[in-house]
């Protein structure tokens, strides 16, 4: 399925002003503000984010179909450890401030998580996102890569306002992190 994926947005890589936007996904965490209420603190892990950017005005979307959800906290236990799935996830987002050929950038977005299973379909379940956001990504002709990103702003979560700060890293670059973390080799290798 992926590779016909890429396939089907192959041409619009071939469009001077696009650029295909692609990830493997995210790990993400936040915190849901006011404290004392539901949905206090959140992870969040999206698989495969695959979208489109005009590189003239730094405008553009995503699409993932699958982001697993996980909420803590809160006074009501009804809400105090919630998780779901959701297969509807969208993201628009402008780039108002790109520098360094778009490695650095920043500017609003609004999303959109919905379609959320758990034991059953949860068709009054959604968030709606909207705030602004900063981030880093590899730029490599016309395929953007996001490696991380944070957001802040407010969110609707089935009927809760919140406020929202979080953070998501790219699930490859989290990984090789870790190996460098753990890794005892110099970070130079130098060869004589």
């Amino acid at each position: 399925m992926l590779i016909m994926i890429l396939i089907a947005l192959a041409p619009l890589g071939a469009l001077e002003e696009t650029a295909v936007n692609f990830n493997t996904g995210y790990f993400g965490v936040g915190g849901n503000f006011p404290l004392g209420g539901n949905y206090e603190l959140e992870g969040s892990i999206t698989l495969l984010t695959i979208g489109m950017e005009n590189k003239w005005v730094n405008a553009g979307f995503e699409f993932s179909p699958v982001k697993l959800f996980g909420w803590s906290g809160g006074n009501d236990e009804a809400f105090s450890n919630v998780t779901g799935m959701s297969l509807f996830n969208a993201h628009g987002y402008w780039n108002a401030l790109s520098l360094l050929d778009g490695f650095f950038y920043m500017g609003p977005y609004a999303s959109v998580n919905y379609f959320f299973i758990d034991d059953s379909f949860q068709w009054d379940r959604y968030v709606l996102g909207i705030g602004g956001h900063i981030g880093f990504r590899l730029a490599i002709r016309s395929i953007y890569y996001n490696i991380f990103v944070a957001e802040i702003g407010y969110r609707n979560i089935s009927g809760h306002s919140k406020y929202f700060i979080g953070a998501k890293v790219d699930i490859l670059a989290f990984f090789f992190l870790a190996i460098m973390a753990k890794s005892d080799s110099p970070d130079i290798i130098i060869i004589n």
